[in-house]
């Protein structure tokens, strides 16, 4: 009786596979997020955010305000992106 071996590579390849495989298929497709009110609701009320909605908003406007130089800051920042 022949014995059929199967390289450990390529174990390690078809256990990474189906791993990948069962986690990238199993979740449900969702709606996208409707985008936040920029005012109250018609009723009134106030309107519902998302949450971290609030946050999000203080962080983008922190990050999009204008600032002094500093006297030692260099004029134009590089970056490499470096892939492994």
């Amino acid at each position: 009786m022949t014995r059929f071996v199967i390289p450990e590579g390529v174990k390690r390849f078809a256990t990474i596979s189906v791993a990948m495989l069962l986690a990238c298929g199993g979740a449900e497709k969702q709606a996208p997020p409707a985008a936040a009110p920029t005012s109250g609701a018609s009723d009134g009320s106030e309107a519902e955010y998302p949450a971290g909605y609030h946050e999000a908003r203080k962080c983008l406007a922190i990050a999009g305000a204008k600032r002094e130089k500093k006297p030692n800051e260099p004029a134009r920042v590089t970056v490499t992106h470096v892939r492994m």
